[in-house]
């Protein structure tokens, strides 16, 4: 299974998640989205600002494999 890291990006300021196994790129995509969404509904994040997760498989650290961007993230469905 390979493993990935997950660059959580706002502004400057960038924090990395290493270590995370999935099954593949697909999946780590959609899980970078699912915790995008879940870090503006809890308000950790805030849709309008600068707010990315760039996604790496660790067996090629010099190339992001996807880059989720908070703004393009549709959260609107999950709001009462």
């Amino acid at each position: 299974m390979p493993t990935y890291r997950f660059e959580f990006h706002e502004a400057l300021r960038t924090n990395a998640v290493r270590g995370i196994k999935l099954e593949d790129d697909e999946k780590a995509t959609a899980e970078a989205v699912q915790t995008a969404e879940e870090m503006l509904l809890d308000g950790v994040a805030d849709e309008r600002a600068d707010w990315a997760i760039k996604i790496f498989n660790q067996s090629d650290e010099a190339h992001a494999i996807a880059v989720i961007r908070f703004s393009d993230v549709p959260v609107a469905k999950y709001r009462s």
